[in-house]
């Protein structure tokens, strides 16, 4: 959650609003509760429904979870949404400096 945080607040201040993104696979928890992810049926119906205009992905696994499940169900992703795969959590330790690095480019590089 804490990473999601960090990209929303990133996303803010590149003027992207929260209707425009969407997280693959979304975590969902509050307070006490231990976060779960989101059925994948729902959030490729949300992606869907409401079209935003990018899909972040932490990692490339979630990337290709994401194709191949719309892919088995013959949906599609509207024209105008970006898949962008960012670094996986676990990649992303306080020494790994080109996952850093990468992840800034990607997201310096947006053009909303």
């Amino acid at each position: 959650m804490e990473r999601v945080d960090l990209m929303k607040s990133i996303m803010r201040a590149k003027h992207l609003c929260d209707e425009q993104i969407c997280w693959w696979p979304v975590a969902i928890g509050t307070g006490t509760q231990q976060p779960r992810t989101e059925r994948p049926d729902i959030m490729a119906s949300m992606i869907r429904l409401f079209a935003p205009t990018h899909v972040f992905c932490f990692g490339e696994q979630p990337q290709h979870s994401l194709k191949y499940y719309l892919s088995c169900r013959h949906d599609h992703i509207p024209d105008q949404t970006t898949i962008i795969s960012l670094p996986a959590p676990e990649e992303m330790l306080p020494d790994n400096q080109d996952k850093k690095m990468q992840t800034w480019c990607i997201i310096k590089d947006l053009h909303l």
